[in-house]
This record gives structure tokens, sequence and C-alpha cells, in this order.
């Protein structure tokens, strides 16, 4: 399964509180209303914030003694990421960089989406990365603004960098992959054993980010 959450940050984020443990709680419910036994064997997935959902969810299902069969994070930080200088920052296009871009333009109306994108850009983010936050807006009397709960996605935020989770990281059961290369992972790619410390390395940006980690790596 691939971790969803109805904290969507958009124009229904979901009941409070906006951590991880509640998307954590997300998912499971959803899984529960699927008919999902409680001892089926899962492999769970989660990509970028998502990969700490998913840590989350394997901690969660670990305390009840139905830990999932695979736990797979892609692109997604289990420690707490270290911090970098402004203009790196900028240079990686960091998330934080962006969400301050966002936070600074929430609220603001456009006539246009190209408008928006454009003034994305003028505060440092590439037109791919631009023109992809501008597909999250709605319709308003003047034009356009971005649909992001801006609030809600400073909580999930905050939450994202201040749990530490490589704790999970203690067999094959937990697996994380960096920079994957353009390749479709079949179930079995996913399901295979990787080793301790379940960590598998995919390509040259693994080095970018052992850098945004913290010491416990």
């Amino acid at each position: 399964m691939s971790c969803v959450s109805n904290h969507d940050l958009f124009n229904c984020p979901g009941s409070p509180p906006h951590n991880l443990d509640a998307c954590a709680l997300d998912v499971l419910d959803t899984l529960k209303e699927a008919g999902v036994r409680r001892d089926a064997e899962l492999i769970v997935c989660g990509h970028s914030f998502g990969g700490k959902v998913a840590l989350a969810v394997l901690e969660a299902l670990q305390a009840q003694g139905t830990p999932p069969r695979k736990t797979w994070i892609f692109d997604s930080v289990p420690g707490c990421p270290a911090a970098l200088p402004a203009e790196e920052e900028r240079r990686e296009q960091s998330v934080g960089f962006v969400f301050k871009v966002v936070q600074s333009t929430s609220g603001q109306q456009f006539a246009e989406r190209a408008d928006l994108v454009r003034h994305l850009q003028s505060h440092g983010l590439s037109q791919p990365l631009a023109e992809w936050i501008a597909q999250s807006v709605r319709s308003t009397p003047e034009g356009f603004e971005l649909s992001y709960d801006i609030d809600v996605v400073g909580q999930l935020y905050a939450a994202y960098q201040g749990k530490d989770m490589w704790h999970l990281f203690k067999g094959p059961a937990v697996a994380a992959s960096a920079g994957m290369p353009m390749k479709t992972l079949t179930p079995a790619d996913l399901a295979e054993d990787v080793g301790t410390p379940g960590v598998k390395r995919t390509s040259s940006s693994w080095s970018r980010f052992r850098r945004r980690v913290t010491s416990k790596w």
C-alpha cells in the first residue's frame, strides 16, 4: 500500500492535530474501512513527507504486534534534517526554501495562473517547480490564489523536521532509497530483503541525502 491521509493540505485538511501520528492513524483507518485484516502481510511505501508517514505507520503497527513485512521510504529523511546555509537551500530548492516561498505567496491574488508561476520564479523557484506548485490553486473573484492551508502545511512540516525515526532502522524490514533511478519497481522488488541497516543506496544523489540528516547517520 502507499501512504494516504485526509490531511491533504488543501481545502479539507482534516481535523487537528496535524502531525505524523495523525497521518498514520488516517492510513490505519483507511485500511480498516477497506476491510484489510490486522494480520495481513503489508508492504508500506511512502515518498518524501509520506516516507515519514510510512515510518509512523510501521511504528504504530509494531506497537500492535503486527508490523508490515517491508517498509520502503523514497527520498525521505528518517532523522531531523540538518540546517543548510540559505544560498544552498535556494540552490538545491530544498523543502524549507520552497515552503518559505509558498508561505510568502499564500493569500495573494493573481489574474492568471501564468502570473503566479512568474511570481514564484521571481522568488527563486525553478520553472518546473513553480508550475507544479501553481497546479494547486482555487478560483477567486480576482483570479487565482494558492489553495494550500498554509497553517496545516507548516504544522506538518514542523512535525516532519522534528521527529527522529532512525530507531526504526534496526533490521532488513525497513529500506530507504535516495535519488531513485528511472526504473519501475515491481512488488517483488519492494518485498526483497536488502539487509541491515535497511538502507538501499540507489544513485549518486545519496551523498546529498546524507548531508541532510543529522550526525545520527
